[in-house]
């Protein structure tokens, strides 16, 4: 049975506590976004039953829903990768049908990709999380490029891996490393990586750049949702 999210918990837990999907005040304002965040100090996992995934405003209207039409969900779970995933059981069979991966908004995960195709967008601000200020986005051709945009339009590129018909897609592995794979076996790297010692995200920024970010996993600041945090991982 599908019920709204807020009736069944206020957050979705992978199960080492390492991140969490719900709702989350923005600051001062009265207003909430539908975030997943890296939260370190909660110690629990959590599944919802789940038919659909759709975000209504409360005179339920819709406001978003996945592109990748989900309509064979029975349950949502909150991975440690980061990943939200959508899942049909069917007799003893358990298929992933969609995942929050597939669609980045501002912020790829290690062990996360984009294919060809794929891309991710700025948000419009620092305070305004309106999408598609800025592209970054695996072109048919295979190269990687970022750009900016008019009205949901590219019009501007302003910096490329240089990989037209040889890319394959872009990866980001659990060192931190960011790399497009090349069709012919080889990787052309973006970021060298740090280690495994740290927690790494890439983000696309408000103001164009493409960021690799890291802290070490042994220092404990609580909450990536708070205030000072550079964090939502992915809004809609």
């Amino acid at each position: 049975m599908s019920k709204p999210f807020s009736d069944i918990s206020p957050r979705c837990v992978s199960p080492s506590g390492k991140f969490t999907f719900g709702f989350h005040r923005h600051e001062d304002q009265n207003l909430f976004l539908l975030v997943i965040c890296f939260e370190k100090n909660l110690s629990f996992g959590m599944q919802m039953e789940i038919t659909q995934l759709l975000l209504s405003d409360p005179q339920g209207t819709e406001i978003w829903r996945p592109q990748k039409s989900v309509t064979a969900a029975t349950h949502a779970a909150m991975l440690d990768t980061g990943n939200l995933v959508l899942m049909n059981r069917n007799q003893n069979d358990i298929l992933t049908v969609w995942g929050s991966f597939q669609e980045p908004a501002n912020t790829i995960l290690p062990t996360q990709t984009l294919e060809i195709g794929g891309a991710m967008y700025s948000q419009r601000s620092e305070n305004n999380y309106s999408k598609r200020r800025f592209q970054l986005q695996i072109k048919d051709t295979g190269n990687l490029r970022l750009s900016s945009l008019d009205s949901g339009t590219e019009y501007d590129v302003y910096n490329s891996s240089n990989t037209s018909n040889s890319g394959v897609r872009l990866s980001f592995d659990e060192s931190g490393r960011i790399y497009v794979l090349l069709r012919n076996g080889g990787e052309t790297n973006i970021t060298s990586g740090s280690g495994g010692d740290y927690h790494h995200r890439a983000t696309l920024d408000h103001n164009g750049g493409f960021r690799a970010y890291n802290r070490e996993k042994n220092v404990d600041n609580g909450s990536n949702c708070g205030k000072h945090s550079r964090f939502p991982i992915s809004f809609v």
